[in-house]
């Protein structure tokens, strides 16, 4: 038995004396780290901050209404807000964006022509900003002045609620919520609109109604309407089915060879907007708690949910190359330091 000395606050020190043998021990024998010390330096690497999240856009100052991402540029992204601006922003380069002025109230909508080469932008002020894709300024579209054979359309009282772009040709559209819109074709110097004939337009709306345009005349020449549930948001997809979604917090995959549910996914919170990944099974729902949700449009089965949001999800976009998810939140306030109103990129190349 060793004879230990025995400090006055009680700790024990061995002496030389008192060792036996001494043995050197290889790396080989040394334990392996605890997987709670794995699991601690994880949590050290994680940015409470970025959420889910691998970027974070904080340019605006209130909350993000609009989204877009280019269908040409996998990095680059268009956003407006409720502080009045717009931004073209690249994701992961936070030393580069261009600011898109020009309004006098929220931005609710923005979007990129199908060839990359324009984005437009769209506000409470009932006007349209067109830019070219680097952020120059090329023209602002204003509501004509009403005259005898224009009564249809007069501005829009509450100004306007989204625009879209033609798939194939330069023609912009805006819609407001006094339920007329416009459109505007090529020539975006000369700042007047019109559309070119032969071209028809679908539009949906809060009345419950789904409506075909002739561009020509602006007179409806289809309506589909009466028995159609409300939703808040529509999305059809390249194989026959649907997804619509709404305050009901449920998401309807809808098999449109059939006219019925595929699917029905019970959500925590309402649903605010959609999109569909791609070409891909996967459908991408912001809710208004702040999360979004993957689903596999086949099964119904929810695959992913993403967090860092803490606010009403605004918007929803793909990259082209589908490597990113983009959404844009409300803000709980109009403070700039607040962690609010951002937008986020969260990666999805693994739902492609």
């Amino acid at each position: 038995m060793m004879d230990c000395e025995i400090a006055e606050d009680g700790e024990v020190y061995i002496e030389d004396a008192d060792i036996i043998a001494e043995t050197t021990l290889d790396d080989e024998d040394l334990p392996d780290c605890s997987d709670e010390d794995d699991e601690y330096d994880e949590q050290a690497d994680f940015d409470e901050d970025l959420g889910d999240s691998i970027y974070k856009f904080t340019g605006h100052t209130s909350g993000v209404f609009a989204l877009a991402c280019s269908p040409t540029n996998p990095l680059l992204v268009a956003t407006g807000g409720g502080d009045d601006r717009g931004f073209l922003w690249k994701i992961g380069q936070g030393d580069w964006g261009a600011e898109l002025g020009g309004h006098k109230d929220t931005v609710t909508s923005i979007a990129f022509s199908s060839d990359g080469q324009f984005v437009a932008s769209g506000g409470f002020d009932s006007v349209v900003n067109v830019w070219d894709a680097s952020g120059n300024f090329k023209c602002k579209l204003e509501v004509p002045v009403p005259d005898e054979k224009m009564k249809k359309k007069a501005p829009p009282t509450g100004g306007f609620e989204w625009v879209s772009w033609h798939p194939t040709d330069h023609v912009v559209l805006a819609g407001s919520n006094d339920f007329s819109f416009f459109g505007k074709t090529n020539d975006f110097s000369a700042g007047m609109w019109g559309l070119n004939t032969g071209k028809t337009i679908c539009t949906g709306s809060s009345d419950l109604t789904l409506r075909i345009w002739s561009s020509e005349t602006g007179d409806p020449i289809y309506v589909v309407g009466g028995n159609i549930c409300k939703f808040f948001r529509l999305i059809f997809h390249f194989f026959p089915c649907a997804a619509t979604g709404g305050e009901d917090e449920k998401l309807v995959i809808w098999d449109l060879e059939r006219s019925s549910p595929r699917s029905i996914c019970n959500l925590e919170s309402e649903v605010t907007c959609l999109t569909w990944i791609g070409t891909s099974k996967y459908v991408a729902a912001g809710c208004a708690d702040g999360d979004i949700v993957i689903w596999d449009g086949l099964s119904g089965d929810n695959v992913k949910t993403f967090r860092g949001h803490s606010e009403c999800i605004e918007s929803l976009s793909v990259s082209c190359n589908q490597d990113f998810l983009v959404s844009g939140s409300a803000s709980a306030s109009g403070d700039a330091t607040d962690s609010h109103g951002t937008a986020r990129v969260f990666e999805i190349a693994g739902f492609r």
